[in-house]
């Protein structure tokens, strides 16, 4: 499960990624209860990466939070990491793994 990456979006797409990040930790808790012999491991990823392939990946939804985003929505959170974010943005990605 990814956690999330922080940056700050347009609002539509932040409550997105909030809201998938809320229903993941549901998920954990259940599967915690369902094993809790389980092994939970966490990884953290420094990522830097060029601001228009970031974009890039926006435009053709590879977050899967934006799918159901209009076009419109997209296009204005594009628009807002523009004009907010230099060319090579850096941050740090979240992801945790669960052994059963």
């Amino acid at each position: 499960m990814q956690e999330r990456m922080k940056f700050q979006l347009s609002k539509k797409m932040n409550y997105r990624l909030d809201k998938s990040l809320k229903r993941d930790m549901r998920i954990l808790k259940i599967i915690t209860k369902l094993y809790p012999k389980r092994i939970k491991k966490k990884f953290v990823y420094n990522v830097e990466i060029k601001k228009k392939k970031y974009l890039e990946m926006i435009k053709n939804r590879y977050i899967s939070t934006l799918i159901p985003l209009s076009k419109k929505q997209l296009v204005l959170g594009i628009q807002e990491i523009n004009s907010k974010y230099k060319n090579i943005l850096r941050f740090k990605d979240k992801l945790i793994c669960i052994i059963l």
